[in-house]
């Protein structure tokens, strides 16, 4: 419970943080970011079961938190 609650607490800071640099661009991406946030959240918990029953659930943490891992680096490497 320490480990997922460590791992969420971190990766809850992406949609604000997101949200911060969008929106010194254009307000007006916004409501996109949250649809497409609630779509990804949908169609993620399916594909977490999907891919669990083929890699396992350990296999499915660790790509979650590639996943992450890319869109970090990825959200620090930009340039504004």
């Amino acid at each position: 419970m320490v480990f997922i609650g460590a791992l969420a607490f971190f990766m809850g800071f992406m949609m604000p943080l997101g949200i911060k640099k969008v929106s010194s661009y254009t307000e007006n991406a916004i409501p996109w970011m949250w649809a497409i946030n609630g779509f990804f959240s949908v169609v993620s918990s399916f594909f977490s079961i999907y891919f669990a029953l083929i890699i396992g659930f350990n296999g499915v943490l660790f790509l979650g938190l590639g996943i992450y891992i890319v869109g970090s680096v990825a959200f620090i490497l930009k340039k504004d």
